[in-house]
């Protein structure tokens, strides 16, 4: 990346390890009207829990640093190397519903071990939006040093 870090502001936190993460995001996308641009773009990030056998997932959506509307946190990208995975699906259903799952099967169980290369226990997927019309988005997985 260059020499900018991404910054986005969350508005849902929540512990999980069958929850689905729908909700969450869905959360998130509603409370964009409380001050976050309604065409920002959005981020859903997969984190480490300290409870064995969670991980913590929260939503968010990009804003200008130093502007965090009341209710929201700032978080940014921590500072690493990534593999990126970018791919599209027909509708945004199917991106979020179908495609999201096989990129990530395919990352994990075909990509990363031919490669021979390690992740954190980290994963971020960005969404330029959030509408019906949107049919793309990203991976980022964090590259262990």
């Amino acid at each position: 990346m260059g020499g900018t870090k991404p910054s986005w502001e969350t508005a849902s936190t929540e512990r999980s390890s069958a929850t689905p993460m729908m909700p969450i995001s869905r959360s998130c996308h509603s409370h964009k009207v409380l001050g976050l641009s309604a065409d920002a773009e959005e981020v859903g990030v997969t984190l480490p829990s300290l409870e064995e056998g969670y991980f913590s997932y929260f939503a968010g959506a990009k804003s200008k640093v130093g502007e965090t509307p009341d209710g929201f946190m700032n978080w940014e990208l921590p500072v690493g190397e990534y593999i990126v995975c970018s791919f599209e699906a027909e509708n945004f259903e199917a991106l979020v519903m179908d495609a999201i799952y096989k990129a990530q099967q395919y990352i994990y169980n075909t990509w990363l071990p031919n490669y021979k290369l390690q992740t954190e226990t980290f994963c971020a997927e960005r969404y330029t939006s959030h509408s019906p019309e949107t049919t793309s988005m990203e991976i980022w997985l964090k590259l262990k040093k």
